[in-house]
């Protein structure tokens, strides 16, 4: 890796950063007098170290050392700022601290050599205990007008950037998957989202707004890596990758889960868990719309995030379960249920990003070279409209998008050099335009032609042998129920000819989602591992939650109903609503809902002793 082989200087010039940062008024205001004398003579000893450099290990032991007591300074800062109105959140001198102490870890080679890979995972574990103010921090300061929480921001962002640089001088970047992810996150799916987050939304231009130390003698700077466009690829690659199974069996051992022998059947329980777990942290960490801007233009990656949302989507489980059914256990039945809630949950959330959603799917194919671009077989164009097929059922486009969509994949199916197989790609797309209640037409749109008449045209005019194979691959579709509007391109391909449908008096419509009550109780808990934000999030009393999505409040406010909503998740719902309240479909605006700053302590209070507990698990490991 480049940034593992950068020269001495810079390592230097690093800690020289975290020298600054330890003088600053606004450090000495939050932290302990004795933390800060710990680390300032951690700072002096990194610094002989590091002038000297003439052992690398004993280098790589100082840097390593002044990260622990960053860290420790972060923890303890916390501890004196009870009356703080920045409850979940770090405060911004403190977070350059940490990326600072990161970035001269990562430069100065700590992570390779003797005892590299051991230091790594101290400073996984010290990442995952902070990871709650983190996620805070980010969600709280990244749309603030106030200087002092869009530095925090800042260096949030710079901190996820070089969390994710000390990985990859252990893991190739080429090589980076979910699984990566995964274990450096401590299996926490909504932590792993936070940092790629944090990574993505990080450019040189905003940092360089952090170059104020000779205007400011309160400010700091952070330093980014060199190869820091490698890592956000990397980084969003990683993303995409988290709902595999390789990431959702990362720790079967062939234990037991209850008491229970592990079976075929609870293997596919885990692993739908899995996947709702990791829809439920895309939409907790607010990944997707960051993802979009950052994917424009990336065709592999592009591909990639169809089979992601695809997968997170669930759409199977609209339909009979097999490793749910009336014979399988209480637990087994809970599982499912709790599998469902996350599906509707993701696809009522979804559906606002579906314009950028499908905008996005149809840039596939435009410009396409001669071959199919996908980095894998996996990915080929029929696997790929498959997914679009089955997002659309949680995540349906528009008409103009599906006629924008489909016209593009026509376009290129018609060169006839990107398929071996028409009808693998011909069915998924009727599929898909069944869920786009778009039906058979040979009627022109006004002067265009619209996609339904191509589509129309394209099956008409395609052998028996492939339409043939078209009805055989609706037989055995895999997915959710195919929806109604389906029977008239069945007709179409039976027939070889379109038929006009009977008159409606209104589209047939697509089967609804089988979402479990809203007030059901959640299941047994179980042991599928975890770090300290999803427990967080997943543990916290009923009355810390935010009434839309029943998720931690970071930034509660109380509506004039009395419904308490997180600032963020109230924001965003009134977007998506046009200003009308989520409970009570009455006007509503945020500054009808003033911030509850005792209900905020009450949170700080309790997520710092969830903090202090799992502090002690681990120092007792």
């Amino acid at each position: 890796q480049a940034i593992a082989m950068a020269e001495p200087s810079e390592a230097l010039a690093l800690v020289e950063a975290v020298q600054r940062i330890a003088e600053l008024p606004s450090l000495n205001a939050v932290a302990d007098e004795l933390d800060l004398q710990r680390l300032r003579l951690a700072v002096a000893d990194a610094l002989g170290m590091t002038s000297a450099n003439d052992d690398p290990e004993a280098v790589s032991e100082a840097i390593f050392n002044l990260a622990i007591h960053s860290f420790m300074l972060a923890l303890h800062s916390m501890d004196d700022q009870e009356e703080s109105a920045d409850a979940l959140g770090l405060p911004a001198a403190v977070v350059e601290l940490i990326a600072n102490s990161l970035a001269a870890f990562v430069t100065a080679g700590c992570a390779s050599g003797e005892g590299g890979l051991g230091r790594l995972q101290v400073l996984g574990s010290q990442l995952d205990v902070i990871s709650p103010l983190i996620f805070g921090g980010l969600c709280r300061s990244s749309s603030s007008k106030k200087k002092e929480a869009r530095r925090r921001c800042l260096a949030l962002r710079g901190l996820c950037v070089w969390s994710l640089a000390a990985l990859g001088c252990a893991v190739s970047l080429q090589d980076f998957s979910g699984l990566e992810l995964w274990e450096w996150s401590s299996n926490d799916a909504t932590w792993a989202m936070t940092l790629v987050k944090g990574v993505l939304e990080t450019s040189p231009e905003d940092l360089g707004s952090l170059q104020l130390g000779l205007a400011d003698p309160d400010s700091s700077s952070i330093t980014l890596p060199q190869n820091l466009p490698l890592i956000k690829r990397a980084a969003a690659s990683a993303a995409l990758g988290m709902a595999s199974p390789d990431v959702a069996f990362s720790q079967a051992t062939g234990d037991d889960l209850e008491g229970l022998a592990i079976t075929v059947q609870m293997r596919a329980a885990e692993l739908v868990l899995h996947r709702a777990d990791t829809a439920i942290a895309l939409l907790n960490a607010g990944l997707l719309p960051v993802l979009l801007d950052f994917l424009e233009g990336d065709l592999g990656l592009i591909l990639q995030l169809a089979g992601f949302l695809s997968t997170v989507s669930q759409t199977e489980l609209q339909g009979d379960v097999g490793w749910a059914s009336d014979e399988q256990s209480d637990l087994m039945q809970a599982m499912l249920q709790e599998a469902r809630r996350a599906s509707a949950i993701f696809a009522s959330h979804v559906e606002s990003d579906a314009p950028a959603v499908w905008k996005m799917l149809a840039s596939v194919f435009l410009g396409l070279p001669g071959t199919w671009p996908a980095p894998s077989p996996a990915l080929s164009l029929p696997s790929f409209l498959h997914d679009c097929a089955e997002l659309a059922f949680s995540c349906s486009p528009s008409e103009q998008a599906f006629d924008h969509f489909a016209k593009s994949c026509l376009n290129v199916l018609g060169r006839g050099c990107l398929v071996d197989d028409m009808s693998a790609a011909l069915a998924p797309l009727c599929v898909l335009a069944a869920r786009s209640q778009v039906v058979p037409t040979t009627t022109p749109a006004g002067s265009e032609s619209s996609a339904a008449l191509e589509l129309t045209s394209a099956l008409s005019a395609s052998s028996p042998e492939i339409r043939e194979a078209i009805l055989h691959k609706w037989d055995r579709w895999r997915g959710a129920p195919l929806p109604p509007a389906i029977d008239q391109w069945r007709a179409l391909v039976r027939d070889g000819c379109p038929q006009e449908a009977a008159p409606q008096e209104s589209p047939p419509q697509e089967p609804a989602r089988l979402p479990p009550p809203p007030d059901m109780p959640p299941p047994p808990a179980r042991a599928t591992g975890g770090g300290a934000l999803s427990h967080l999030l997943r543990e916290a009393p009923n009355e810390y939650r935010c009434a839309i999505d029943l998720q931690l409040m970071m930034d509660p406010v109380r509506s004039p109903a009395g419904f308490l909503f997180d600032r963020g998740t109230l924001s965003k719902a009134l977007k998506n609503s046009g200003g009308l309240c989520p409970k009570t479909q009455r006007p509503l605006t945020l500054e009808d809902c003033p911030r509850v700053p005792e209900l905020r302590k009450q949170i700080q209070v309790w997520v710092r002793r969830v903090q202090q507990v799992r502090l002690e698990q681990q120092q007792q490991q």
